[in-house]
């Protein structure tokens, strides 16, 4: 398994390392390496905030969410006003460990800082056992 935290907001084409140690330039987290097939265990909302915007685009390159829209596998909306009740652990936990959620190079782009933490790992290491 890995893991990919994601601090603060990466909604403008930066510079992004792959992990593999190569370079390209996107918006957004690659997950794994370009083309590589990834499996989505769980994303980790550490601080959620209002009308935040979480999107899992089926690609590695991509660009800033408010125009890229193609490609999208996910996309998660915090609410306007957050409740008590979404401030609890398991509230900010989006499980798919039963059934994780497949991507091409997968890219995790959010808006806001909410310190997001993805599990994710290789389709190939999967199969590996």
């Amino acid at each position: 398994m890995h893991y990919t935290y994601i601090g603060s907001s990466n909604n403008t084409v930066a510079t992004a390392t792959l992990s593999d140690g190569s370079t390209l330039s996107t918006a957004g987290q690659p997950l794994g390496d370009a083309a590589q097939d990834v499996y989505i265990y769980k994303i980790i909302i550490g601080v959620p905030v209002a009308s935040g915007n979480i999107v899992v685009k089926n690609k590695a390159v991509t660009g800033v969410i408010a125009t890229d829209t193609s490609d999208i596998a996910m996309k998660i909306t915090i609410p306007g006003t957050i409740s008590s009740s979404y401030t609890y652990m398991y509230s900010n936990v989006y499980d798919f460990s039963a059934q994780p959620l497949q991507v091409d190079g997968g890219n995790v782009i959010i808006d806001q800082t909410m310190q997001v933490t993805v599990i994710w790992q290789p389709v190939s290491e999967a199969q590996e056992g």
